[in-house]
């Protein structure tokens, strides 16, 4: 397996990117993965041990990361729309370059908005999880909930806040813990292209997303898995509302013991282990892995 940092140019945009490569280079299996808000590529991928790099071994695939902002450089400003757009080209350049045929999206936290609201628009992708996404937080109980809240002070007035002191009423205590004391300090997170100065002007369309989310999933009609972390204090609501419903169409929920919002983030194979829901949802999905689960069973 081979990490790269690779630029992908194009008229709206210079994405900076990250791109681990299989042992097995006839793969033609891919991972498409978006970040959460406020951290950046380096929070799912790495040169040292990162979920990145557990996809890639146990699913024998390409797997990409760009940055939403971060490194990449928005030529004309930036707001959560572009972020999805730039995740679309992104997926179309692992595609093209190295000739996949099954492309798999991930998204973490803020970054399951941004792969759903990119589905309308890409067609590469076969199916998608994401972790951490919170739903009932952001819509339906908008007025008791503090993430809530935060948005719509952010788009309800024309400057910059900063929230780095708001995050422990925001995150779960292994999260607070995890970002301080290991992403803001360990220089593999690049923790220095951390966004805590939010202006007002990148939430522009944010509600539509949010409010669209599990619209555009459905609507998309692939399979998709929305996992939620047992211990994730952003998804409590979410979890409890979920938990025991069940979800018509294309979509499945799961909750995953003994997880929290950050442990996609996070850099042991223990930790990252906690998600082999993901794959073995994207095992299934693929045709490759379900011929060869027929005839293991036969």
């Amino acid at each position: 397996m081979l990490h790269q940092e690779i630029d992908i140019p194009s008229e709206k945009y210079l994405i900076k990117a990250s791109l681990k490569i299989p042992s097995n280079e006839e793969s033609k299996i891919g991972i498409v993965l978006a970040h959460g808000g406020i951290i950046n590529r380096q929070s799912l991928i790495r040169e040292k041990y990162s979920l990145g790099e557990y996809i890639c071994n146990e699913l024998d695939a390409y797997v990409i990361a760009p940055d939403f902002l971060g490194d990449t450089i928005h030529k004309n400003g930036s707001n959560y729309q572009n972020f999805s757009e730039i995740l679309n080209i992104s997926t179309k350049y692992l595609a093209e370059t190295f000739e996949l045929n099954h492309i798999m999206g991930f998204g973490h936290s803020l970054g399951s908005f941004v792969l759903a609201n990119s589905l309308s628009n890409n067609n590469y992708l076969d199916s998608i999880v994401t972790y951490g996404g919170p739903i009932r937080e952001l819509y339906g109980t908008r007025q008791n909930s503090f993430i809530s809240y935060l948005i719509n002070y952010l788009t309800a007035y024309s400057y910059t806040i900063n929230i780095r002191n708001m995050i422990k009423h925001i995150f779960d205590e292994e999260t607070c813990a995890y970002l301080e004391d290991v992403m803001l300090q360990d220089n593999e997170y690049c923790s220095n292209n951390y966004i805590f100065d939010f202006n007002s002007t990148l939430f522009n369309y944010f509600k539509e997303i949010v409010d669209n989310y599990l619209d555009s999933i459905k609507k998309w009609n692939k399979p998709a898995l929305l996992l939620f972390g047992a211990n994730d204090g952003v998804t409590k609501k979410t979890l409890k509302y979920y938990k025991h419903k069940k979800l018509d169409g294309n979509i499945r929920v799961m909750e995953i013991s003994n997880a929290s919002h950050v442990t996609p983030c996070m850099d042991s194979i223990y930790q990252l282990s906690k998600l082999h829901a993901m794959v073995s949802f994207f095992k299934d999905s693929l045709p490759l892995y379900r011929k060869l689960s027929v005839n293991q069973t036969n």
